[in-house]
């Protein structure tokens, strides 16, 4: 048996582990993690440097509204932001590379983004329609 305490895992991999989840549901247009203050004081920019495309968007939704989510990058610390790449994984066959925002619709949803473009520092601007409740979280799976 080696030093290791019995019964600890010899490895991360494959274990998520939420890096960001809201402070509080979001319900009208806005940052999903403006309760994030990020570096030169930019509400909603989240440091995810070093995750390398090992980063999952969890959303849930709840409400006759709809909801579009655009994943965003940024390289200088807030000045300009880059439409970021990403596919859904939940309930999809093959999941496929898209760009820009991703549409929710109305009714309880919940849907799982994989974030395939790595940058230092992110954002994620979501515009509501209609009366809704979304909800976020920021996972990560370490390499």
């Amino acid at each position: 048996m080696s030093g290791q305490a019995q019964g600890a895992a010899e490895s991360e991999a494959g274990q998520l582990t939420v890096t960001h989840a809201q402070a509080a549901a979001l319900t009208a247009t806005g940052n999903l993690f403006a309760d994030v203050i990020g570096p030169n004081g930019v509400a909603g920019l989240v440091p995810t440097d070093g995750y390398n495309g090992a980063l999952y968007l969890v959303i849930q939704k709840t409400g006759s509204g709809t909801v579009t989510v655009n994943p965003q990058t940024n390289w200088d610390g807030g000045t300009t932001f880059y439409n970021a790449g990403y596919q859904q994984v939940d309930n999809v066959a093959s999941p496929a590379r898209a760009v820009g925002a991703f549409s929710i619709g109305a009714g309880a949803v919940n849907h799982v983004l994989q974030l395939l473009d790595g940058a230092p520092l992110m954002q994620f601007v979501a515009t509501v329609t209609g009366s809704v409740s979304v909800n976020a979280y920021l996972y990560k799976v370490p390499v």
